[in-house]
C-alpha cells in the first residue's frame, strides 16, 4: 500500500477500482501534491483524478473521463 494514510489509500484504491485498473499504477502518486493538499487543505473541496491515458490528479474540474471526490463539510450555524 501507499504509507500510513489511510485517506489517500481509500483515494487511489477507489479510483484503481473505478477506473479497472492495477491499483499499483495509482500508489505510484501517493505523494502527488494534488492529493495532499485535497486532503490537507480544508479550502480545497474537489480532487479530480483522470485515468484515460496516463493517471492525473489535480483540483480542476475537465470534461474527460474523471472520479472526482468531493470534501462533505458540517458548517457551523448559529444557534438562537
Amino acid at each position: 500500500m501507499s504509507g500510513e494514510d489511510l485517506r489517500k489509500n481509500f483515494i487511489l484504491t477507489t479510483a484503481a477500482n473505478f477506473f479497472s485498473r492495477d491499483p499499483r499504477e495509482f500508489f505510484k502518486l501517493s505523494d502527488d501534491r494534488h492529493l495532499s493538499k485535497f486532503l490537507d487543505d480544508l479550502n480545497l473541496l474537489m480532487l479530480v483524478i483522470n485515468a484515460q491515458n496516463n493517471i492525473t490528479l489535480t483540483t480542476k474540474v475537465n470534461f474527460y473521463h474523471i472520479i472526482s471526490f468531493f470534501k462533505l463539510i458540517k458548517l457551523k450555524t448559529n444557534k438562537f
